[in-house]
């Protein structure tokens, strides 16, 4: 497939891609960018970020798109980001949308707010299928997964994630003794709990652990308990799999939701009705980017974890989870919440 390139708001072959040699940009490398932080699924001083694009924009006198009250009206992030990808957005290729991986699956937990078909988004790429796990505090009494069986552990929760959804359907799927402390912002604030021994432990992602707090494993501050996955992790092949330990039908398949919304780690995706060559091009390309030596490298340096799954591949997997039993996607979101 040949390469393409987007200029001037349009695709090209990248044979084509030509700016005139008195092109500012080109002459001067003129240009700003600005990156807002999320949390809780809410831009970070979004005004102020507007603000300072338009003043920049100004300093080097280039002109916007358009106005900055119509950038603020459509910038938007988590499921309001899902709903309008998926409703509004132009299907000619030009919208990419980097989900937060919960969010595909909130159709189908019951979420009315969610105003899209999982299935019908064309799904592109994701960068890094997350494998769960439990760590545990040093010091804490749980040494291993079969303690907490018999002894109470208490972890630290950051809402409706990994930290909390995990331990919550592990108790009531094959009987464990966790106990959620819940409020924490995030699970960087739920690390800072464990080691300061507010909580003894917290659930969620091998690739941020491994990413943010390196020591601990180095040092062995951390006891990796459990992981939640299909299959072993390669960094964890003495670490139990959640999986050997569920012994009803219904009970894996609530865990095998959990594990695709973790294997769709950070998913990228285009609007339903985009042309389907457009699609095997971005699919392409992706795939092509995922192999490329220097992104390799550049991973490999940033300490980032990359196990990348294609778009036909998630496609797939949206289709088994919408071919779950509506009973048992009810009871799972019951399970998954505290009470």
């Amino acid at each position: 497939m040949d390469s393409i390139a987007y200029v001037n708001g349009s695709f090209v072959p990248l044979s084509e891609a030509k700016i005139s040699v008195l092109d500012r940009g080109f002459l001067f490398a003129d240009g700003i960018y600005e990156v807002s932080a999320v949390l809780d699924g809410k831009l970070v001083d979004n005004a102020s970020h507007l603000a300072r694009l338009e003043r920049s924009v100004g300093e080097i006198s280039l002109r916007l798109p358009e106005t900055i009250e119509r950038m603020r009206s459509r910038i938007v992030c988590g499921m309001a980001a899902a709903n309008w990808t998926f409703n509004v957005a132009p299907k000619d290729g030009t919208v990419l949308l980097l989900h937060q991986r919960g969010i595909p699956f909130h159709p189908y937990l019951g979420e009315k707010s969610a105003m899209f078909v999982p299935t019908d988004f064309n799904w592109i790429g994701s960068f890094n299928s997350e494998t769960g796990i439990t760590a545990m505090w040093h010091t804490a009494k749980v040494k291993t997964f079969e303690d907490v069986f018999k002894e109470t552990a208490v972890l630290g929760g950051s809402g409706p994630n990994d930290s909390e959804t995990y331990p919550f359907l592990m108790n009531n799927t094959i009987g464990t003794k966790f106990r959620i402390v819940s409020g924490y912002k995030s699970n960087v604030t739920a690390w800072l709990a464990m080691e300061r021994g507010e909580v003894e432990g917290v659930s969620g992602s091998w690739a941020s652990l491994k990413a943010n707090r390196p020591q601990w494993i180095r040092e062995k501050q951390v006891n990796l308990i459990v992981q939640v996955d299909r299959q072993k992790h390669v960094d964890l092949p003495d670490v139990p799999l959640l999986l050997d330990y569920v012994k009803t039908p219904e009970h894996r398949t609530m865990w095998n939701v959990m594990i695709a919304m973790a294997a769709m780690g950070r998913p990228l995706a285009m609007p339903p009705g985009v042309p389907a060559e457009q699609v095997d091009t971005l699919r392409a390309a992706f795939a092509a980017t995922m192999k490329d030596p220097a992104y390799l490298a550049e991973m490999q340096k940033s300490n980032r974890e990359l196990s990348p799954i294609g778009g036909e591949e998630m496609q797939g997997m949206m289709r088994e989870v919408a071919a779950v039993p509506r009973e048992t996607l009810v009871k799972l979101n019951s399970w998954i919440r505290r009470h």
